[in-house]
């Protein structure tokens, strides 16, 4: 038996949650005051929306103003343009004879702004049309399943568009029509340029040959179309162009189909609305309610005609209705930029043939009541467990669908060379889409941002330690040019964890430490022990160990970070320009950050090894951890109360906002206090006092460093960045070192401050890097800002100290 989603109200348990708790619009609400973006880095507007689609895309977004504007359908490629020929409509008629069609989106054909209220709670964007011409209310809710701790189902590639209608009280009798319009999109590829660099105009270009349409199966209370594209004629069978279908399920509904149309006017001397077998026709087909006769043919699109289909549903409106569409995008196959080709991950369920659109779609419609109470549950516990901090975190996973992730199932062919990294199967995140950040799981980003993963999809999280486990041992002796100090060096040393799993212009997850170029990140001091450290988090909060195998390879990783430290402190010093994450910074000597993380990766370490009845290596890290005890007694100054950011230079004076990260880690991973808990409660007063209570930062949150006696820090590196920046992702991890210490109020005050900040700036769903108190923002949609998971875990391990 056939089942689609229930004829029901709109859940306003849901809607209430999603309001309150999520990001958004209403009529009320003061606009945002938009950041405007640094040299380079792109600028997506301040009405971003969540992206919709599985793990590993292909994605799209629709904004808080109900306009489709972003895509990443390929794996890494970003592209921003509102394409009018997707979107969604309504036709309504009294039984006075009025009548009236409206988009359900704001604009001239649409709606005012004063007249729909619009939240977001990743996955769900809800918007509300409450227009008093109209005679119901209408709530659409757009979202894909996933669900954490699903990770099968998270990769599904579809999307729902749950449409609503309610009459009002004292309508009388109505129909009422909801139709959608999704142009063809396949075979659309983005230029090979960063986005900033990206002209307007993407969609539509010169890719539409061989584009054609069909209708769908027809399964009982539904109706749809399957979007098609000519395979590339140098290729065998499967199509990796693959295949996108447009459903509509409804009980009780009148359904009809556009199969084909032009997604796109003629020049004809002809007024649109004229035009058969184009947009304008058939929108205003459906606005008449004349219908869609003569549309259910199709042809193959010349390579300048860009497609369309349609589907709708009528009714009477007696009483609330619903009807569900899906958009289902079966593309299995995504190409790197130097040409391999990978099977996407959700191929393990649906197949690698590239034909399964219209299945999946019909699938989803009839799960989809059961994924929004799924969703609503987890998003109800989070609220339990988090309180006023749970909406920011459930929208940092936005992360998860619109930061160029690639989920991939292996090789389309085998690869002649050998692999640097175990199993075909791969998850990667972007560290960001812009010039500088365009690299796979930047290790120096990944310790910030993985207990997100750890706590929701912990499989995918441990598909990335894989990676990094497997790239200790590997090495990449070719040689090339490092620009800042005009010499030449291999690629990936022995022993060095990698800086990145490769660039998806290259060929990820094959040529890894694509950064090296402008800096060598060989030469870093921290990568390896927050590595060690973060695993260990991870493994502490998957109720894992490591077993022998790996813990050897931790300690090859280990064994690198102690040759780099040339006097015996257990803490490398800073010897090279930018030499760490900090790479716009020249630390010298000793710093805070780096000190903190090899004493909580010694300590990790050493408890490992005194689990595996490894004595000796016991032993041995239980000294390193006392070396590295000294260095960082070595950066407290007494006077200020507080850890210097480096024993020597610019920075000697300065405070850090995440300068603990190592001993945080260290104290969720269940590790205990390895530093003087009254002293980090000292150093965060001061950092709080310093950084961020200030006239200028209160409204933004902390500077990444800060000196009074420096009102503003000359650039060190040829850019002005970190320095006099909110290091987004820093601080997060300020803030819940200020909880994991127990100063709640600086706390709440920091969360608060940043929270606003991001909304009031218009950042959500593309948080980016760096802002600062200018009105200014860096590298958007960026990785590190993931960070603001780790209070859960500090509201976690707090409530089990508690019990």
């Amino acid at each position: 038996m056939i089942v689609v989603m229930k004829a029901q109200a709109p859940d306003n348990e849901r809607i209430a949650r999603v309001f309150c708790c999520g990001v958004g619009r209403d009529a009320v609400a003061s606009a945002p005051v938009p950041a405007r973006p640094k040299p380079r880095s792109h600028d997506d507007g301040p009405d971003c929306g969540p992206f919709h689609g599985g793990l590993g895309g292909p994605n799209f977004a629709r904004n808080l103003r109900g306009h489709f504007d972003r895509w990443q359908l390929e794996p890494g490629r970003h592209g921003t343009q509102r394409i009018d020929a997707a979107f969604l409509m309504l036709r309504w008629q009294e039984e006075n004879g009025r009548r009236g069609y409206r988009r359900l989106n704001i604009g001239p054909e649409g709606f005012k702004a004063q007249h729909r209220r619009v939240a977001a709670l990743f996955p769900f964007l809800i918007e509300e049309y409450t227009d008093p011409d109209l005679p119901l209310v209408v709530t659409l809710t757009a979202f894909s399943p996933i669900i954490p701790g699903d990770t099968p189902l998270a990769h599904w590639p579809v999307t729902l568009f749950d449409v609503t209608l309610t009459p009002r009280a004292g309508a009388g009798r109505l129909t009422a029509a909801v139709g959608m319009i999704w142009p063809n999109l396949l075979g659309w590829h983005l230029p090979e340029l960063t986005p900033a660099r990206r002209g307007a105009h993407l969609w539509p270009d010169q890719s539409h040959s061989g584009q054609i349409h069909h209708a769908a199966p027809d399964y009982p209370g539904m109706i749809g179309v399957v979007q098609t594209h000519a395979p590339e004629l140098d290729l065998p069978p499967p199509n990796p162009a693959g295949e996108v279908a447009l459903l509509a399920a409804g009980i009780d509904w009148d359904l009809e189909r556009a199969v084909s149309f032009k997604a796109d006017q003629n020049a004809l001397g002809r007024p649109d609305a004229e035009q058969k077998f184009t947009l304008a026709h058939v929108e205003a087909a459906f606005a008449s309610g004349a219908g869609w006769e003569g549309y259910d043919r199709s042809w193959s699109a010349h390579w300048h005609e860009p497609l369309a289909a349609a589907v709708a549903g009528r009714c009477v409106l007696d009483s609330t209705r619903h009807l569900c569409f899906c958009l289902a995008m079966d593309i299995p196959q995504v190409r790197f930029g130097m040409g391999r080709r990978w099977w996407r991950a959700y191929c393990a369920t649906w197949g690698r043939e590239g034909n399964q659109a219209s299945a999946m779609a019909k699938a989803a419609v009839q799960e989809a009541d059961s994924w929004l109470g799924r969703i609503d549950a987890w998003h109800t516990s989070m609220l339990r467990a988090l309180g006023a901090d749970a909406g920011s975190m459930i929208n940092a996973l936005g992360f998860l669908s619109g930061g160029g992730a690639a989920s991939l199932a292996g090789p389309v062919h085998a690869p002649r060379e050998p692999k640097p990294l175990s199993g075909p199967a791969h998850f990667a995140l972007l560290e960001g889409i812009d010039s500088g950040y365009y690299y796979y799981s930047t290790l120096d980003l990944w310790v910030y941002a993985f207990p997100a993963l750890s706590l929701t999809f912990p499989d995918l999280a441990e598909a990335v330690f894989r990676d990094f486990r497997d790239s200790i041992s590997a090495t990449d002796a070719t040689e090339r040019p490092i620009y800042r100090d005009q010499r030449f060096a291999p690629i990936l040393v022995p022993g060095k964890l990698p800086h990145d799993l490769g660039c998806p212009a290259e060929d990820p997850f094959i040529r890894l430490n694509g950064y090296v170029m402008r800096d060598d990140p060989n030469l870093w001091k921290d990568h390896n022990p927050a590595f060690i450290i973060a695993h260990a988090l991870h493994r502490h909060l998957t109720g894992t160990h490591s077993d022998t195998a790996e813990f050897d390879l931790l300690c090859a990783a280990a064994e690198f970070t102690i040759t780099q430290d040339r006097e015996g402190t257990g803490v490398p010093p800073h010897d090279a320009f930018g030499d760490s994450t900090w790479d716009n910074l020249q630390f010298r000597g000793h710093s805070c950050y780096g000190a903190g993380l090899c004493l909580a990766a010694w300590a990790a370490l050493a408890r490992d090894a005194h689990r595996l009845g490894r004595d000796a290596d016991a032993q041995r890290f239980a000294e390193l951890v006392e070396h590295a005890k000294q260095a960082m007694a070595g950066l407290w100054c007494r006077k200020g109360g507080f850890f210097r950011t480096a024993s020597e230079g610019k920075y000697r004076n300065a405070t850090q906002s995440d300068a603990l990260l190592g001993p945080l880690y260290a104290r969720l991973a269940g590790l205990g206090d390895l530093i003087d808990p009254s002293r980090a409660r000292q150093h965060l007063r001061a950092t709080f006092a310093r950084n961020f209570d200030t006239d200028a930062q209160r409204a933004v949150g902390p500077l990444l460093v800060a000196d009074p006696a420096i009102i503003r820090y000359a650039q060190d590196g040829g850019e002005e960045l970190q320095v006099n920046e909110v290091i987004v992702g820093s601080a997060h991890i300020f803030a819940t070192c200020l909880k994991v210490w127990g100063l709640e109020a600086e706390y709440r005050a920091m969360r608060e401050a940043i929270t606003r900040h991001e909304a009031r700036a218009g950042l959500q769903f593309r948080t980016p890097a760096a802002w600062d108190a200018e009105g200014q923002f860096r590298a958007p949609l960026n990785m590190r800002p993931m960070a603001i998971w780790a209070s859960a875990i500090a509201t976690s391990a707090a409530r089990e100290s508690a019990a």
